[in-house]
């Protein structure tokens, strides 16, 4: 079975505004490839508000820098969470 370590919890949501503040995963948590995992956020109330934003999309990132795979796009920011997989791919690319 593959597993997915979430090394950085806040490069999951790509944002341009501080408003957004993940609460899921949290640092440490294990993702299984293939397998539905919920991201969520909750508003910090900094401009701009979750409800005047745009758009989010949920990407997978590596340390800091590298850009994995995006895992949702369009997000309604108000929801604040969304189910997302990581692709099996994914991990097997980045074994190599």
């Amino acid at each position: 079975m593959f597993h997915m370590y979430t090394l950085l919890i806040g490069a999951y949501l790509l944002l341009v505004s501080a408003s957004v503040y993940p609460t899921q995963p949290v640092q440490a948590t294990v993702w299984s490839a293939d397998q539905p995992m919920l991201v969520s956020w909750i508003e910090d109330w900094k401009y701009p508000v979750l409800s005047e934003m745009g758009p989010l999309d949920i990407s997978l990132w590596c340390d800091t820098d590298t850009y994995l795979v995006q895992l949702a796009s369009d997000v309604d920011p108000t929801t604040k969470t969304r189910q997302v997989t990581v692709p099996g791919w994914v991990l097997k690319q980045r074994s190599k």
